[in-house]
């Protein structure tokens, strides 16, 4: 019952472990610049309609996998139905052979319940013998923060040019009164005066020695000419252009 000898093999595997180190290199490369873009992996068998995701995909929607699934369909499902009918036509393109890479932005609907926008990227990798596309790796980013601050600045212009045209606008009634102000005689001054220091027409007709249906016609044509409706009009116009400072 003593063993006297025995024999066996040996192989080299020095390339083999070459490989697999270096693989795993590259993996820990590619894993470290997803992490670092903010990107996730996936991977669809297309034969089977199954689709795999990395932790960060699962990540980016609040899910596990037992919680979506890997049918095509469940992560259909998940998708905004108003961005369901872009999202296939985008795939059906690539799949076709009508566009060299598949892009697409779409929304997805998070665990709890708020929706998200994600960058899905991705190209078909694998082929069958008669041409149909077996498999296809891309990847995906969660581009919601962006989305809203694009949205944001978009309003802020909005609101910028609306605030430039109305200044504009300001600026050539402004102009357009200054105008009238320069036609102004030297009586219609001092009634426009007189009204922003708040004396009435009956007063004012004192002061010049007209009858007061006189002023008050004077009063009404000359706010008419200007474009002023009330005394605190006339009294803002009149302090604007400096004539309360001038008597």
């Amino acid at each position: 019952g003593q063993l006297v000898e025995w024999s066996g093999m040996e192989q080299d595997i020095t390339d083999q472990k070459q490989v697999e180190l270096a693989l795993k290199d590259n993996e820990e490369r590619l894993d470290t610049a997803l992490a670092a873009s903010g990107q996730a992996l996936w991977d669809w068998d297309i034969a089977n309609r199954r689709l795999f995701g990395d932790r960060r995909w699962f990540d980016m929607v609040g899910h596990s996998i037992e919680g979506v699934g890997c049918h095509d369909d469940d992560w259909v499902s998940i998708i905004h139905r108003e961005d369901v009918a872009l999202f296939r036509e985008r795939v059906k393109e690539h799949l076709d052979g009508e566009t060299p890479l598949f892009y697409a932005e779409y929304r997805l609907r998070h665990r709890d319940n708020h929706w998200i926008t994600v960058e899905a990227k991705g190209r078909v990798t694998r082929w069958g013998k008669d041409g149909r596309p077996l498999r296809m790796v891309g990847t995906v980013a969660d581009i919601t923060q962006r989305k809203r601050l694009n949205s944001e600045g978009v309003e802020l212009l909005k609101r910028i040019e609306t605030l430039i045209r109305e200044a504009a606008a300001e600026s050539e009634r402004d102009r357009s009164v200054d105008k009238e102000m320069l036609r102004l005689t030297r009586r219609q001054r001092e009634i426009l005066v007189m009204i922003a220091s708040g004396m009435t027409s009956t007063e004012i007709g004192k002061r010049l020695h007209v009858a007061t249906p006189t002023v008050v016609s004077h009063r009404r044509n000359l706010m008419a000419k200007l474009g002023l409706h009330s005394t605190a009009d006339v009294t803002r116009y009149a302090m604007t252009h400096g004539l309360l400072e001038k008597h």
